[in-house]
């Protein structure tokens, strides 16, 4: 099996630290035919929202907004 190359840390440009009061969280989509089940959790696995959305080009527009 091969292995991708990684870019050389050195050569990119500084990232800002991340604001410090802001939680990383995770956004998962479970697809379906007719519909699309959206949920955001903790890194840790505590869920904060779930949200399910029409498979129609609304739908697709609210969930990205969501």
């Amino acid at each position: 099996m091969s292995r991708m190359p990684h870019p050389d840390p050195a050569g990119q440009p500084d990232q800002p630290d991340p604001e410090p009061d802001l939680e990383e969280v995770i956004l998962g989509v479970d697809t379906h035919k007719d519909i699309h089940v959206a949920a955001i959790i903790t890194t840790l696995g505590a869920e904060l929202a779930d949200a399910t959305f029409p498979t129609t080009a609304a739908g697709y527009r609210r969930l990205l907004a969501w």
